[in-house]
């Protein structure tokens, strides 16, 4: 992934290489994502957002909780989409 602004970039590459390019130059970092025992080896970047948001989902099922995004904002993503084509 590839982010440009007007005061520089940032890079995520596909080893959790995250570079910030300036124009004091570019700082390398590497950003791990924590790790689960179920992830398969295929699954091991799978940003561990994910499963914050599958238990948000899962909670507001259960009732004891709200999901971030509900089925008509995703009723209205798919509108939009179906517009853009």
């Amino acid at each position: 992934m590839l982010i440009e602004g007007t005061a520089g970039s940032l890079s995520l590459e596909p080893d959790l290489l995250l570079k910030t390019t300036t124009a004091s130059g570019t700082v390398a970092e590497t950003v791990p994502c924590q790790k689960y025992g179920w992830q398969t080896e295929r699954l091991t970047n799978e940003p561990p957002s994910i499963v914050s948001c599958n238990r948000d989902i899962l909670q507001d099922l259960l009732g004891t909780g709200q999901a971030e995004t509900t089925g008509a904002d995703n009723l209205q993503t798919v509108r939009l989409v179906f517009a853009a084509y």
